[in-house]
């Protein structure tokens, strides 16, 4: 009974196409940091679909069909996010690499493929302002300007089977500078009024005189030096004509 089942999960699936992945990602994923198969499942020139998932993200990989002429065995790997370079600045969200290897000599296909194949990626981590790039070798990337991008899933299509990864750059922050207020300059003492500035005039009010008076005491002064000389000159008149 066991043999029984044994044998009929097998044979299921090797209908859906999945197997034990045979040896590692090829050389272009894992010289990017693609170092580990998720999943691997073969498709006709008919076309499939696949899946797998990695690191908290989920890859769907959609062959349509005529991408292929005689099918090929669909690998999907994919690396440790915090490991994979991809530029200064960007941090990987998910990462997911996709090959497709002939299914005789097990080399990978060139491409390009047409239709082409389309690849979407879930994470709650990706931000509809992510990225998504191609990563080349570690440090070198090129951005997928075709890419959709929202909150949760970035879709890419490729005609060729590249590494891809959605980033997060870095946002420059930038400190608003301060300018501290200048100190309060002392009070400038009151400048005094200029000598032509316009006094109002206030009705009733005594008019102002500036200076002494000193051309009226002088005449005062001589009237009564005058007065004296007066009278004394008569007192010493009267005396001298009473002697005679």
């Amino acid at each position: 009974m066991l043999a029984i089942l044994l044998t009929q999960a097998l044979t299921g699936a090797a209908a859906f196409g999945t197997a034990t992945p045979p040896g590692g990602p090829p050389q272009s994923a894992t010289s990017a940091g693609f170092i580990s198969i998720v999943t691997t499942q073969a498709v006709t020139n008919a076309g499939g679909t696949l899946s797998g998932s990695a690191n908290g993200a989920t890859a769907a990989v959609t062959v349509p069909a005529g991408a292929t002429t005689n099918g090929a065995n669909v690998e999907i790997s994919a690396g440790i996010p915090d490991t994979i370079n991809a530029g200064p600045g960007n941090t990987v969200v998910a990462d997911f690499s996709v090959a497709l290897v002939d299914q005789s000599s097990g080399v990978k296909m060139a491409g390009p493929f047409t239709p082409p194949i389309s690849l979407t990626i879930t994470n709650p981590s990706i931000l509809a302002t992510d990225t998504v790039v191609m990563v080349t070798a570690p440090g070198q990337t090129t951005t997928v300007s075709g890419a959709t991008v929202a909150a949760g899933t970035a879709t890419v299509t490729f005609t060729n089977d590249p590494n891809f990864a959605v980033i997060s750059s870095a946002a420059t922050t930038t400190t608003p500078t301060t300018t501290p207020a200048s100190p309060a300059s002392p009070a400038s003492p009151a400048s005094p009024a200029s000598p032509s500035a316009a006094t109002p005039a206030i009705s009733g009010a005594t008019s102002v005189v500036t200076g002494k008076p000193f051309l009226g005491e002088g005449l005062l002064a001589g009237l009564l030096v005058l007065s004296g000389l007066v009278v004394f000159g008569t007192i010493v008149w009267r005396r001298r004509r009473r002697v005679a």
